[in-house]
């Protein structure tokens, strides 16, 4: 068996916002910086609260912590 392993490019946290609120999403949040990551908030149909963040940018102290 092959297994191959690539680095996944996903959309910048910003470029995914602006998808998000083109497609006409409740956006609850602007794109905000947070210690362990940046992040914002949107509403989904039901008003369920979500959370969309990144740890790609969380401080040093944290990054550790997120590994699987």
């Amino acid at each position: 068996m092959t297994v191959c392993h690539r680095k996944r490019t996903w959309p910048s946290r910003r470029t995914l916002y602006d998808e998000m609120l083109a497609a006409d999403v409740v956006m609850k949040t602007d794109v905000f910086k947070h210690e362990r990551g940046s992040r914002f908030f949107c509403e989904v149909p039901g008003g369920v609260l979500v959370e969309i963040n990144t740890r790609s940018d969380a401080d040093e102290k944290y990054r550790g912590t997120f590994d699987l």
